[in-house]
């Protein structure tokens, strides 16, 4: 799907990313992870197309992504600050959108009543929460019907359950559609929920590709604690993991990934999670300890 080789981009003679190299494959979702100014949102555009390389090479569904009008029909970008205009009603928004691309209107409407969006259908773009915006946003990226979806940061601004309802989303349309997905940002613990894959950035250089599990060193148990909208369902949820309540979160010691699946098939809504684990892994890639 996306493949760079000694990929390289400079501004006069800053380098932003210097001789990156990596595959991202058909179906999976990809965190792309680093501290700020990392380099990230630099790759991001330049898999969109809006910004061009230095040097090396990539390409995006066998094509070169630069100023690509056909290439772009098939891969949606969401940003931090959504780019859709803040004056048009959400329907008329999408309307226009069906329109331009031939989408299937049921199919645009299904992503809305699954999104609990239906009651914002008339509502102007500016009127809405940052975390509706976004959820918008994310259904106009869908109404190209992508291939890849690319999201810059998209839960920047965004308080805990609107963030961990946009993972979720993401989560569902790559279950549903298949839709390969590259998302990133500086925070670990919530981006590995739902990744398959993981790169790391830090300094413009790759510091890490491969699958989310190597990354966090699955089989590695360990203490971290967790907050969740049921703490008692989730006490007896995981009572395998010796679950301990504290304040308002859980102190569990296991399998991370394991937890949180188990969490998520019974519809539990997690809005934290700290771990030593990802921490860890985080400084052993980077080479310096986390604040």
């Amino acid at each position: 799907m996306i493949t760079a080789t000694n990929l390289t981009k400079k501004y006069n003679d800053f380098e932003v990313l210097h001789s990156i190299s990596f595959e991202i494959t058909k179906g999976t979702i990809t965190a792309l992870i680093g501290p700020n100014g990392a380099g990230k949102s630099t790759l991001i555009k330049i898999m969109a197309g809006i910004t061009k390389r230095s040097s090396g090479k990539i390409f995006v569904l066998g094509e070169d992504p630069w100023n690509n009008a056909r290439l772009s029909k098939k891969v949606s970008l969401i940003l931090e600050k959504p780019f859709i205009p803040s004056s048009v009603p959400v329907s008329e928004l999408l309307e226009s959108a069906i329109s331009v691309f031939k989408t299937d209107k049921r199919e645009i409407m299904y992503w809305l009543e699954d999104f609990n969006l239906l009651n914002f259908k008339d509502r102007k773009v500016g009127e809405l929460s940052a975390g509706t915006r976004q959820k918008v946003q994310l259904v106009f990226a869908l109404s190209k019907n992508p291939e890849i979806i690319l999201a810059d940061e998209p839960t920047a601004n965004l308080d805990p359950p609107s963030r961990f309802s946009f993972y979720e989303m993401i989560s569902k349309i790559n279950r549903k559609l298949g839709t390969t997905v590259v998302i990133s940002s500086h925070s670990t613990s919530e981006l590995t929920l739902i990744a398959t894959h993981v790169l790391v950035l830090y300094n413009g250089i790759l510091r890490f590709s491969g699958m989310v599990n190597d990354f966090i060193r699955i089989g590695f148990s360990e203490n971290f604690y967790i907050m969740v909208k049921d703490i008692e369902k989730s006490v007896k949820l995981l009572s395998e993991f010796s679950p301990e309540v504290v304040g308002n979160q859980i102190k569990v010691k296991g399998d991370l990934r394991e937890i949180i699946r188990i969490l998520m098939n019974n519809d539990v809504k997690v809005y934290f999670i700290r771990s030593s684990i990802l921490d860890k892994s985080l400084q052993d890639v980077l080479g310096y300890e986390l604040d």
